[in-house]
Protein backbone atom coordinates (compact mmCIF):
# COMPACT_ATOMS: atom_id res chain seq x y z
CA UNK A 1 0.00 0.00 0.00
CA UNK A 2 1.31 3.24 -0.82
CA UNK A 3 0.39 6.98 -0.83
CA UNK A 4 -0.11 9.36 -3.51
CA UNK A 5 1.21 12.82 -4.39
CA UNK A 6 2.75 14.39 -1.88
CA UNK A 7 3.32 18.02 -3.29
CA UNK A 8 0.25 20.17 -1.46
CA UNK A 9 -0.52 23.11 -3.23
CA UNK A 10 -1.31 24.94 -0.16
CA UNK A 11 2.61 24.81 0.75
CA UNK A 12 5.25 23.09 2.00
CA UNK A 13 5.43 20.39 4.06
CA UNK A 14 3.74 20.54 7.67
CA UNK A 15 5.84 20.20 10.45
CA UNK A 16 5.30 19.78 14.40
CA UNK A 17 3.07 16.82 14.48
CA UNK A 18 -0.54 17.17 14.54
CA UNK A 19 -0.25 20.42 16.11
CA UNK A 20 2.32 21.41 13.27
CA UNK A 21 -0.25 20.09 10.38
CA UNK A 22 -3.53 21.52 12.34
CA UNK A 23 -1.31 25.59 12.52
CA UNK A 24 -0.69 24.83 9.03
CA UNK A 25 -4.55 24.46 8.10
CA UNK A 26 -5.12 27.28 10.36
CA UNK A 27 -2.73 29.62 8.44
CA UNK A 28 -4.83 28.31 5.38
CA UNK A 29 -8.12 29.40 6.92
CA UNK A 30 -7.17 33.06 7.95
CA UNK A 31 -5.54 33.37 4.29
CA UNK A 32 -9.06 32.29 2.78
CA UNK A 33 -11.15 34.76 5.49
CA UNK A 34 -8.76 38.16 4.43
CA UNK A 35 -9.45 36.92 0.42
CA UNK A 36 -13.55 36.84 1.97
CA UNK A 37 -13.13 39.96 3.54
CA UNK A 38 -12.57 41.90 0.41
CA UNK A 39 -15.39 40.09 -1.66
CA UNK A 40 -17.94 42.87 -1.72
CA UNK A 41 -20.55 41.30 -4.52
CA UNK A 42 -20.81 37.72 -5.12
CA UNK A 43 -19.33 37.57 -9.03
CA UNK A 44 -16.02 38.64 -6.90
CA UNK A 45 -13.27 36.29 -7.78
CA UNK A 46 -12.01 36.17 -4.09
CA UNK A 47 -14.84 34.70 -2.98
CA UNK A 48 -13.91 31.37 -5.25
CA UNK A 49 -9.73 32.16 -4.32
CA UNK A 50 -10.74 31.46 -0.64
CA UNK A 51 -13.13 28.81 -0.97
CA UNK A 52 -9.88 26.86 -2.75
CA UNK A 53 -7.64 28.07 0.07
CA UNK A 54 -10.19 26.43 2.05
CA UNK A 55 -10.72 23.07 0.41
CA UNK A 56 -6.72 23.05 0.90
CA UNK A 57 -6.53 23.28 4.75
CA UNK A 58 -9.10 20.41 5.15
CA UNK A 59 -7.00 18.45 2.91
CA UNK A 60 -4.05 18.93 4.75
CA UNK A 61 -6.34 17.91 7.97
CA UNK A 62 -7.49 14.44 5.79
CA UNK A 63 -11.17 16.30 5.84
CA UNK A 64 -12.16 14.98 2.14
CA UNK A 65 -15.48 15.72 3.14
CA UNK A 66 -15.40 19.22 3.79
CA UNK A 67 -12.63 19.07 0.49
CA UNK A 68 -15.70 18.36 -1.39
CA UNK A 69 -17.82 21.12 -0.44
CA UNK A 70 -15.61 23.99 -0.61
CA UNK A 71 -14.23 22.97 -3.88
CA UNK A 72 -17.75 22.06 -5.11
CA UNK A 73 -18.73 25.31 -4.14
CA UNK A 74 -15.72 27.36 -5.75
CA UNK A 75 -16.14 24.86 -9.63
CA UNK A 76 -19.49 26.25 -9.71
CA UNK A 77 -19.14 29.65 -8.70
CA UNK A 78 -16.51 30.22 -10.82
CA UNK A 79 -17.87 28.39 -14.09
CA UNK A 80 -20.62 30.78 -13.39
CA UNK A 81 -18.72 33.59 -13.07
CA UNK A 82 -15.66 32.68 -15.51
CA UNK A 83 -13.08 32.85 -12.60
CA UNK A 84 -10.37 30.82 -14.61
CA UNK A 85 -7.84 31.24 -12.52
CA UNK A 86 -9.96 29.31 -9.71
CA UNK A 87 -11.96 26.25 -12.24
CA UNK A 88 -8.48 24.30 -12.64
CA UNK A 89 -7.57 24.45 -9.04
CA UNK A 90 -11.18 23.61 -7.95
CA UNK A 91 -11.53 20.66 -10.29
CA UNK A 92 -8.00 19.18 -9.26
CA UNK A 93 -9.40 18.98 -5.83
CA UNK A 94 -12.15 17.38 -6.78
CA UNK A 95 -10.06 14.63 -8.73
CA UNK A 96 -8.38 14.54 -5.19
CA UNK A 97 -11.56 14.06 -3.65
CA UNK A 98 -12.56 11.08 -6.36
CA UNK A 99 -9.07 9.63 -6.08
CA UNK A 100 -9.65 9.16 -2.19
CA UNK A 101 -12.81 7.04 -2.79
CA UNK A 102 -11.63 5.14 -5.27
CA UNK A 103 -13.74 6.77 -8.49
CA UNK A 104 -11.02 6.38 -11.38
CA UNK A 105 -13.66 7.91 -14.06
CA UNK A 106 -14.19 10.84 -11.74
CA UNK A 107 -10.25 11.43 -11.53
CA UNK A 108 -9.76 11.05 -15.22
CA UNK A 109 -12.48 13.87 -15.97
CA UNK A 110 -11.39 16.17 -13.56
CA UNK A 111 -8.02 16.39 -14.54
CA UNK A 112 -8.39 16.08 -17.87
CA UNK A 113 -10.29 19.62 -17.64
CA UNK A 114 -7.91 20.90 -15.12
CA UNK A 115 -4.63 20.22 -17.10
CA UNK A 116 -5.81 21.57 -20.32
CA UNK A 117 -6.62 24.59 -17.94
CA UNK A 118 -3.45 24.74 -16.35
CA UNK A 119 -1.59 24.42 -19.84
CA UNK A 120 -3.40 27.53 -21.13
CA UNK A 121 -2.63 29.13 -17.79
CA UNK A 122 1.29 28.24 -17.80
CA UNK A 123 0.68 26.70 -14.65
CA UNK A 124 4.05 24.68 -14.16
CA UNK A 125 3.02 23.36 -10.86
CA UNK A 126 -0.90 22.88 -11.80
CA UNK A 127 0.32 20.59 -14.60
CA UNK A 128 2.01 18.53 -12.33
CA UNK A 129 -0.91 17.88 -10.42
CA UNK A 130 -2.72 17.30 -13.00
CA UNK A 131 -0.52 15.14 -15.04
CA UNK A 132 0.06 12.98 -11.90
CA UNK A 133 -3.24 12.27 -11.11
CA UNK A 134 -4.25 11.61 -14.56
CA UNK A 135 -1.39 9.11 -14.50
CA UNK A 136 -2.76 7.26 -11.19
CA UNK A 137 -6.23 7.22 -13.13
CA UNK A 138 -4.15 5.27 -16.32
CA UNK A 139 -2.52 2.48 -13.96
CA UNK A 140 -6.03 1.87 -12.18
CA UNK A 141 -7.10 0.94 -15.84
CA UNK A 142 -3.75 -0.68 -17.28
CA UNK A 143 -3.21 1.93 -19.43
CA UNK A 144 0.66 1.86 -18.36
CA UNK A 145 2.11 3.41 -21.36
CA UNK A 146 -0.01 6.62 -20.71
CA UNK A 147 0.78 6.64 -17.48
CA UNK A 148 4.40 6.56 -18.05
CA UNK A 149 4.40 8.95 -20.31
CA UNK A 150 2.18 11.49 -18.19
CA UNK A 151 4.92 11.18 -15.38
CA UNK A 152 8.23 11.40 -17.76
CA UNK A 153 6.18 15.25 -18.97
CA UNK A 154 5.55 15.76 -15.26
CA UNK A 155 9.57 15.16 -14.55
CA UNK A 156 10.20 17.44 -17.48
CA UNK A 157 8.44 19.85 -15.99
CA UNK A 158 9.60 19.27 -12.69
CA UNK A 159 13.70 19.71 -13.70
CA UNK A 160 13.25 22.36 -16.12
CA UNK A 161 11.10 23.65 -13.01
CA UNK A 162 15.38 22.68 -10.29
CA UNK A 163 11.91 21.28 -8.15
CA UNK A 164 13.60 18.36 -5.87
CA UNK A 165 10.08 17.71 -4.18
CA UNK A 166 8.25 17.71 -7.39
CA UNK A 167 11.05 14.96 -9.06
CA UNK A 168 10.80 12.77 -5.71
CA UNK A 169 7.38 12.68 -6.56
CA UNK A 170 8.15 11.88 -9.99
CA UNK A 171 9.87 9.34 -9.07
CA UNK A 172 7.24 7.45 -7.21
CA UNK A 173 4.86 7.71 -9.39
CA UNK A 174 6.99 5.46 -11.87
CA UNK A 175 7.68 3.28 -9.61
CA UNK A 176 4.41 2.31 -9.21
CA UNK A 177 3.85 1.78 -12.86
CA UNK A 178 7.00 -0.73 -12.62
CA UNK A 179 5.30 -2.24 -9.86
CA UNK A 180 2.32 -2.35 -11.63
CA UNK A 181 4.08 -4.01 -14.72
CA UNK A 182 5.65 -6.75 -12.55
CA UNK A 183 9.21 -4.80 -12.99
CA UNK A 184 10.35 -4.59 -9.21
CA UNK A 185 13.88 -3.99 -9.87
CA UNK A 186 13.00 -0.86 -11.91
CA UNK A 187 10.31 0.07 -9.19
CA UNK A 188 13.64 -0.06 -6.88
CA UNK A 189 15.80 1.89 -8.36
CA UNK A 190 12.83 4.81 -9.03
CA UNK A 191 12.38 4.64 -5.10
CA UNK A 192 15.89 5.34 -4.13
CA UNK A 193 15.80 8.26 -6.72
CA UNK A 194 13.15 9.52 -5.21
CA UNK A 195 14.98 9.25 -2.25
CA UNK A 196 17.51 11.08 -3.61
CA UNK A 197 15.35 13.90 -4.30
CA UNK A 198 13.29 14.14 -1.23
CA UNK A 199 16.80 14.64 0.57
CA UNK A 200 18.40 17.20 -1.65
CA UNK A 201 14.46 18.92 -0.79
CA UNK A 202 14.68 18.20 2.74
CA UNK A 203 11.28 16.73 2.49
CA UNK A 204 10.85 14.23 5.84
CA UNK A 205 7.14 13.41 4.77
CA UNK A 206 8.31 12.64 0.89
CA UNK A 207 11.06 10.29 2.66
CA UNK A 208 8.68 8.76 4.27
CA UNK A 209 6.78 7.52 0.70
CA UNK A 210 9.99 6.61 -1.04
CA UNK A 211 11.35 4.44 1.92
CA UNK A 212 8.02 3.14 2.03
CA UNK A 213 7.67 2.25 -1.81
CA UNK A 214 11.31 0.86 -1.80
CA UNK A 215 9.68 -1.86 0.80
CA UNK A 216 6.92 -2.12 -1.49
CA UNK A 217 9.24 -3.22 -4.05
CA UNK A 218 11.28 -5.73 -2.47
CA UNK A 219 8.45 -7.24 -0.63
CA UNK A 220 6.67 -7.93 -3.92
CA UNK A 221 10.08 -9.76 -4.99
CA UNK A 222 10.08 -12.30 -1.99
CA UNK A 223 12.77 -10.19 0.04
CA UNK A 224 11.65 -9.57 3.26
CA UNK A 225 13.72 -8.77 5.75
CA UNK A 226 14.42 -5.93 3.33
CA UNK A 227 10.97 -4.82 3.33
CA UNK A 228 10.78 -4.93 7.02
CA UNK A 229 13.93 -2.74 7.40
CA UNK A 230 12.74 -0.29 5.12
CA UNK A 231 8.99 0.08 6.40
CA UNK A 232 10.39 0.32 9.86
CA UNK A 233 12.86 3.26 8.72
CA UNK A 234 9.83 4.96 6.57
CA UNK A 235 7.78 5.03 10.34
CA UNK A 236 10.71 6.26 12.24
CA UNK A 237 10.94 9.07 9.74
CA UNK A 238 6.82 9.48 10.18
CA UNK A 239 7.08 9.13 13.59
CA UNK A 240 9.40 12.35 13.56
CA UNK A 241 7.18 13.80 11.92
CA UNK A 242 4.02 13.01 14.05
CA UNK A 243 2.29 12.43 10.43
CA UNK A 244 -0.56 10.21 9.97
CA UNK A 245 0.98 9.00 6.73
CA UNK A 246 2.97 6.74 9.01
CA UNK A 247 -0.50 4.40 7.97
CA UNK A 248 1.37 3.42 4.71
CA UNK A 249 4.29 1.63 6.27
CA UNK A 250 1.98 -0.32 9.27
CA UNK A 251 -0.26 -1.36 6.92
CA UNK A 252 2.66 -3.37 5.17
CA UNK A 253 4.27 -4.06 8.03
CA UNK A 254 1.12 -6.03 8.74
CA UNK A 255 0.87 -7.47 5.03
CA UNK A 256 4.40 -9.24 5.49
CA UNK A 257 3.56 -10.26 9.20
CA UNK A 258 0.65 -11.96 7.70
CA UNK A 259 2.68 -13.86 5.08
CA UNK A 260 4.92 -14.44 8.55
CA UNK A 261 1.85 -15.93 10.48
CA UNK A 262 1.90 -13.50 12.70
CA UNK A 263 -1.79 -13.13 12.64
CA UNK A 264 -2.36 -11.58 16.42
CA UNK A 265 0.75 -8.99 15.82
CA UNK A 266 -0.41 -7.86 12.32
CA UNK A 267 -4.10 -7.85 13.48
CA UNK A 268 -3.19 -5.00 16.43
CA UNK A 269 -1.98 -3.00 13.50
CA UNK A 270 -4.35 -3.60 10.85
CA UNK A 271 -7.08 -2.50 13.20
CA UNK A 272 -5.05 0.70 14.56
CA UNK A 273 -4.41 1.67 10.33
CA UNK A 274 -8.36 1.19 9.67
CA UNK A 275 -9.14 3.98 12.45
CA UNK A 276 -6.66 6.36 10.75
CA UNK A 277 -7.99 5.26 7.64
CA UNK A 278 -11.64 6.01 8.62
CA UNK A 279 -10.68 9.28 10.65
CA UNK A 280 -9.15 10.84 7.51
CA UNK A 281 -11.93 9.72 4.57
CA UNK A 282 -8.96 7.59 2.92
CA UNK A 283 -11.54 4.91 1.68
CA UNK A 284 -9.61 3.63 -1.08
CA UNK A 285 -7.31 1.90 1.11
CA UNK A 286 -10.07 0.83 3.62
CA UNK A 287 -10.46 -2.47 1.35
CA UNK A 288 -7.40 -3.83 1.38
CA UNK A 289 -6.84 -3.50 5.27
CA UNK A 290 -10.19 -5.02 5.79
CA UNK A 291 -9.10 -7.76 3.87
CA UNK A 292 -5.61 -7.58 6.34
CA UNK A 293 -7.83 -8.42 9.07
CA UNK A 294 -9.59 -10.93 7.22
CA UNK A 295 -6.62 -12.79 6.94
CA UNK A 296 -5.80 -12.23 10.59
CA UNK A 297 -9.48 -12.84 11.97
CA UNK A 298 -8.70 -16.82 9.93
CA UNK A 299 -5.61 -17.12 11.01
CA UNK A 300 -6.38 -16.53 14.59
CA UNK A 301 -9.48 -18.66 14.36
CA UNK A 302 -12.07 -16.21 15.28
CA UNK A 303 -15.23 -16.93 14.06
CA UNK A 304 -17.00 -14.30 15.15
CA UNK A 305 -15.27 -11.84 13.67
CA UNK A 306 -15.02 -13.82 10.35
CA UNK A 307 -18.73 -13.89 10.24
CA UNK A 308 -18.96 -9.63 10.74
CA UNK A 309 -16.35 -9.47 8.46
CA UNK A 310 -17.54 -11.25 5.35
CA UNK A 311 -21.02 -9.26 4.86
CA UNK A 312 -19.06 -5.82 5.18
CA UNK A 313 -16.64 -7.36 3.15
CA UNK A 314 -19.11 -8.36 0.50
CA UNK A 315 -20.60 -4.67 0.18
CA UNK A 316 -17.43 -3.36 -0.52
CA UNK A 317 -16.86 -5.68 -3.38
CA UNK A 318 -19.90 -4.40 -4.89
CA UNK A 319 -18.68 -0.89 -4.25
CA UNK A 320 -14.68 -1.70 -5.35
CA UNK A 321 -13.75 0.49 -8.42
CA UNK A 322 -9.66 -0.17 -8.39
CA UNK A 323 -7.29 -3.21 -7.82
CA UNK A 324 -4.50 -3.48 -5.73
CA UNK A 325 -1.79 -6.25 -5.38
CA UNK A 326 -1.82 -5.68 -1.49
CA UNK A 327 -5.57 -6.75 -2.00
CA UNK A 328 -5.30 -9.63 -4.15
CA UNK A 329 -2.18 -10.61 -1.41
CA UNK A 330 -4.10 -10.45 1.38
CA UNK A 331 -7.59 -12.14 -0.02
CA UNK A 332 -5.29 -14.74 -1.48
CA UNK A 333 -3.46 -15.56 2.22
CA UNK A 334 -7.19 -15.91 3.86
CA UNK A 335 -8.30 -18.35 1.33
CA UNK A 336 -5.09 -20.67 1.96
CA UNK A 337 -5.12 -20.41 5.30
CA UNK A 338 -9.39 -21.61 5.47
CA UNK A 339 -8.01 -24.34 2.56
CA UNK A 340 -5.92 -25.69 5.09
CA UNK A 341 -8.52 -25.97 7.39
CA UNK A 342 -11.27 -27.29 5.18
CA UNK A 343 -13.43 -24.60 5.33
CA UNK A 344 -13.47 -24.73 1.15
CA UNK A 345 -16.79 -22.56 0.95
CA UNK A 346 -15.26 -19.78 2.44
CA UNK A 347 -11.90 -20.92 0.81
CA UNK A 348 -13.38 -19.75 -2.72
CA UNK A 349 -14.91 -17.12 -1.77
CA UNK A 350 -11.68 -15.95 -0.86
CA UNK A 351 -10.31 -16.62 -3.99
CA UNK A 352 -12.55 -15.24 -5.75
CA UNK A 353 -12.02 -11.96 -4.86
CA UNK A 354 -8.03 -12.35 -5.07
CA UNK A 355 -8.87 -13.43 -8.79
CA UNK A 356 -10.99 -10.48 -9.37
CA UNK A 357 -8.01 -8.34 -7.73
CA UNK A 358 -5.05 -10.34 -9.16
CA UNK A 359 -6.95 -9.86 -13.54
CA UNK A 360 -7.60 -5.89 -12.16
CA UNK A 361 -3.58 -5.68 -11.72
CA UNK A 362 -3.20 -7.62 -14.79
CA UNK A 363 -1.13 -10.15 -13.38
CA UNK A 364 -1.31 -13.50 -15.33
CA UNK A 365 0.61 -16.09 -13.50
CA UNK A 366 -1.36 -14.71 -9.77
CA UNK A 367 -4.07 -15.86 -11.75
CA UNK A 368 -3.51 -18.73 -13.07
CA UNK A 369 -2.56 -19.99 -9.37
CA UNK A 370 -5.73 -18.75 -7.90
CA UNK A 371 -7.94 -20.50 -10.73
CA UNK A 372 -6.56 -23.82 -9.84
CA UNK A 373 -6.96 -22.93 -5.67
CA UNK A 374 -10.34 -22.20 -6.86
CA UNK A 375 -11.08 -25.46 -8.66
CA UNK A 376 -9.63 -27.67 -6.15
CA UNK A 377 -12.12 -26.06 -3.66
CA UNK A 378 -15.16 -26.03 -6.21
CA UNK A 379 -14.23 -29.68 -7.31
Amino acid sequence: MNGGRLRDRAGAEPSGGPLGVWCQAEAVRRGARSWLSGAAVARDERWGTGWVVRARAHKLLGQFDDVHRWATRAAAAAQRHGWTDVVPNALHLLGTVAQQRGDVARVRTFNERALALFVEAEDDHGRIDAAWALAWAARQRGDLGVAEKLLADAMGIAVALADATEQGDCWRGLAQVAVRRGDFAAALVRERAAVEAYERAGHRMGLVYAHNGAGEAVRFSGDLATAERAYRRALVVAEAVCTDEGVFPRMNLAFLLVVRGEHTQARAGVEEVIRVLERTGRRVFLFDAELARLACLVGEGDEAGFRRARPRIDRMVARRRVHERDAAMAAQRAGELLEERGSLERAAWAYGIALAEWRGVGAEREVETVRAALARCEA
